[in-house]
């Protein structure tokens, strides 16, 4: 869907689909669109035979109240959201690596008529899918620079995490890419994605929000030296040879960053 999906115009087209109709009201049409796009999008993949393929099963995450709501009217809330899913990608002639299907949990730091919407990996993508993926991207550019060389993320000052994927989740919960084992973080904090060579990081709604360089933003292509701050933890991104981080008393466990766009 890269590069043939503009994510206003594919909203626009599902807005009135039956599948954002089921929430009936609990939540605004707009964010359901908008995060399910996002979410298949950020998914694809290449699969063996050359086609792009979105993502078959994804988890929607509600405020416990939402979902109450919800349940109230269609009981067998994910059924209904499955095959509604169905109807949906049958309709815009959607490809899917795996049947449809949609999992329901709730977080209570969400606002009441918040919604995540993230796509789950059933099999571990092909090494050569995620390579292919990235060059995808580059021949993209305008230009013909690369992309960045060996980038890593040097968590509070203690832990490097390489960046070797072309889409990484950030959060607390255990099926991210980058988990941060903070209270501060949200569970589905951030994301970044390689696009046109560069790292863009992404807010994913966060209840404590996200911060570059002290500016808040919501969507930013990182460049070396950015610092990040979620929740209160620091991330600096850092591109070429790796670093030692320097020493550091306290608290060890993982953390995390997320941002937005520069530009």
């Amino acid at each position: 869907m890269k590069g043939l999906m503009r994510l206003e115009s594919w909203i626009e087209q599902i807005i009135e689909e039956p599948f954002i109709r089921l929430f009936n009201g609990q939540l605004l049409p707009q964010e359901v669109a908008r995060h399910l796009v996002r979410a298949m999008e950020d998914g694809e993949q290449l699969t063996a035979d050359g086609q792009v393929a979105a993502p078959g099963c994804y988890r929607i995450t509600l405020h416990p109240t939402a979902l109450e709501n919800l349940r109230q009217l269609h009981p067998n809330i994910e059924a209904d959201l499955s095959q509604g899913l169905a109807d949906l990608v049958t309709r815009l002639n959607i490809r899917l690596t795996h049947p449809p299907e949609v999992l329901v949990s709730v977080d209570s730091t969400l606002p009441p008529r918040g919604v995540q919407i993230v796509a789950l990996q059933t099999t571990p993508p092909l090494d050569h899918t995620r390579e292919l993926d990235i060059e995808k991207l580059q021949r993209l550019s305008n230009s013909n620079c690369e992309g960045p060389q060996h980038a890593y993320l040097i968590i509070g000052g203690q832990r490097i995490f390489d960046l070797d994927s072309p889409v990484i989740h950030i959060g607390r919960a255990f099926d991210n890419e980058l988990i941060l084992e903070d209270r501060r973080v949200s569970r589905y904090h951030a994301q970044l994605r390689l696009r046109y060579g560069r790292y863009v990081l992404q807010d994913l709604g966060s209840t404590a929000g996200t911060f570059v360089n002290g500016y808040p933003v919501h969507e930013l292509a990182l460049r070396p030296g950015d610092v990040l701050a979620l929740g209160g933890l620091e991330v600096v991104y850092a591109e070429g040879p790796c670093a030692t981080p320097p020493a550091q008393t306290g608290d060890t466990r993982p953390k995390s960053s997320e941002e937005p766009l520069h530009g």
